[in-house]
């Protein structure tokens, strides 16, 4: 069973949910484009950047969450088991998000705040600061 979560970055649950499920796949979309969290070109690779990209049913669209403690959950990718992560665990705005090994480290966790409308943003434990797209990705 596949769900479909939107960002803004912020994410919506079927209205069944009032936290996510864990273990359950998803697409996460950004909710001003309507586009995927996706591995860029599909890679299994440690370091390679998250972005948004067409949704497909290709498994680097596809996500599950896994709880992290903390009230965090890691967010792993289907195809390459491994999770988002704040590159070098950067504290600046516009830090890279890429996937990486699942880890202990802060920079691997995010929580979810629920915002109005059903939506929730995604926030990096380590820096506080939302899941957001880079402006020159729109």
């Amino acid at each position: 069973m596949r769900l479909f979560l939107v960002m803004l970055l912020s994410i919506l649950f079927t209205p069944s949910f009032s936290q996510p499920a864990t273990n359950v796949w998803y697409y996460i979309k950004a909710k001003h484009s309507g586009k995927c969290l996706n591995v860029q070109n599909a890679s299994s690779k440690s370091g390679v950047l998250i972005i948004q990209w067409n949704c497909t049913n290709d498994e680097n669209n596809i996500w599950r969450l896994e709880d992290a403690g903390q009230g965090s959950y890691y967010i792993i990718s289907k195809k390459s088991t491994k999770c988002i992560n704040v590159k070098n665990d950067s504290q600046l705005r516009g830090a890279s998000i890429i996937q990486w090994e699942v880890t202990e480290d802060d920079n691997s966790k995010w929580l979810l705040r629920a915002v109005r409308g059903g939506y929730y943003q995604i926030i990096s434990l380590s820096s506080g600061k939302c899941l957001n797209v880079n402006k020159h990705q729109l």
